[in-house]
């Protein structure tokens, strides 16, 4: 009696419609949560090495190739030029940026290290970034960014604000990936 119950499973294996009922690791299926799509164990595997060189890639990518925008503001930190790229971080027309403080700009409870943050940057090695959140006066959603500063002429400072928004995308996809991964 045992071996025909055996039997039976062996047989109805691929006919079987419980997720993983007697089925290798690679040949489980499961839904999505976002589209309702099958994925199996190989396919999501392949995705999600395919994100994670994605985030690699945006890591490594050089300056030049990212969206930055190059704001100048005085001594004391309120611009007084800015590039269309930061209108299109904030969504906001550029003229009215000018004469705003930056560190108004800055997101949440990190606006109070603006000061500790600007002089490290000043003080530390060439290159030194910090990840932040900018975000327009008013606006509900920051923008994730890395910002770099460097001295200008007659006492200005020369800001560099590189948009992180694709990177954190990236890293989400491959965080949801994972755990879709983790269930299979």
């Amino acid at each position: 009696m045992a071996t025909e119950s055996s039997r039976n499973r062996i047989q109805n294996r691929d006919s079987d419609s419980r997720p993983g009922a007697y089925l290798r690791r690679e040949d489980r299926v499961v839904h999505a949560p976002r589209n309702q799509t099958k994925i199996t164990f190989k396919s999501a595997l392949e995705e999600l090495t395919a994100a994670r060189a994605k985030v690699q890639a945006l890591e490594s990518r050089p300056r030049a190739r990212c969206r930055v925008s190059q704001v100048q503001t005085t001594l004391g930190s309120m611009i007084t030029s800015a590039d269309e790229v930061l209108g299109l971080l904030l969504r906001r027309p550029v003229r009215a940026l000018v004469g705003t403080h930056l560190p108004a700009l800055i997101a949440g409870p990190e606006r109070k290290l603006f000061a500790e943050r600007a002089k490290a940057l000043m003080e530390g090695p060439e290159g030194g970034e910090w990840e932040t959140r900018i975000i327009a006066p008013g606006a509900l959603v920051g923008v994730p960014v890395a910002i770099s500063i460097e001295r200008g002429p007659e006492g200005t400072l020369n800001w560099y604000i590189r948009d992180l928004s694709e990177l954190r995308q990236a890293q989400a996809r491959v965080m949801q990936l994972e755990q879709i991964a983790s269930t299979l």
